[in-house]
């Protein structure tokens, strides 16, 4: 009876604090791998629902042009860039709700989407500007598209215009549109922001990463 109880006294014996150092060492080298691999998944999943966005307004244009002969602008929406957090999608937003494309991305949403083109969007009461759902000019244009995109941005100059990045007006003629999405997916930090264009299937994107 006496060897069972010192033996069994000998094998229940606490970790050591060496031994706790080590799980912990190894629960943070787990926590640096796992924690960087889940924010670039759910980053990817973000960009998705972008990319989906985009297309759906880039639909609703050509739909509304086939019927009216003109390419819309829209205010942007919703009214501010959502931080890091899904936001409700505002339908009564001007170029958005039912006398203009009548589409939303989704019912909520983490971008703020915006389009320039240059018709304005019907049925707005008061003076429209590029910035707010008016027609654009290819330099008013490219002045918002730099400054939707916040700090750092990737398209300053030339966006729209002969040779645009995004809308040659040499080829696309008198009638264009871009779209945008731009989201604060690290509050903070650089926004991303995605963009299309009349006649183009390309997405052009701006610090995708962040």
């Amino acid at each position: 009876m006496h060897f069972r109880f010192v033996m069994e006294a000998q094998n229940s014996r606490a970790f050591t604090l060496i031994e706790l150092m080590l799980v912990i060492v190894i629960i943070g080298l787990l926590a640096a791998v796992a924690i960087p691999s889940y924010q670039a998944y759910l980053r990817r999943g973000y960009l998705a629902e972008a990319v989906s966005g985009l297309s759906t307004a880039k639909a609703a244009q050509e739909s509304f042009f086939s019927l009216n002969r003109v390419y819309i602008s829209t205010a942007p929406n919703p009214g501010s860039v959502p931080a890091n957090q899904s936001v409700a999608w505002d339908a009564a937003v001007v170029g958005w709700r039912a006398d203009g494309l009548g589409v939303r991305p989704d019912s909520r949403t983490r971008f703020q989407f915006q389009i320039w083109a240059t018709a304005a969007a019907p049925g707005a009461s008061g003076t429209l500007t590029c910035a707010t759902g008016g027609a654009c000019t290819a330099a008013e244009a490219n002045t918002e598209i730099e400054a939707f995109q916040g700090q750092s941005p990737c398209f300053t100059t030339n966006v729209v215009g002969a040779n645009g990045t995004f809308v040659d007006t040499g080829f696309s003629g008198a009638n264009w549109y871009v779209i945008g999405a731009t989201g604060d997916l690290r509050p903070g930090g650089v926004r991303t922001s995605m963009f299309t264009a009349v006649g183009d299937s390309r997405v052009f994107e701006c610090h995708p990463g962040e």
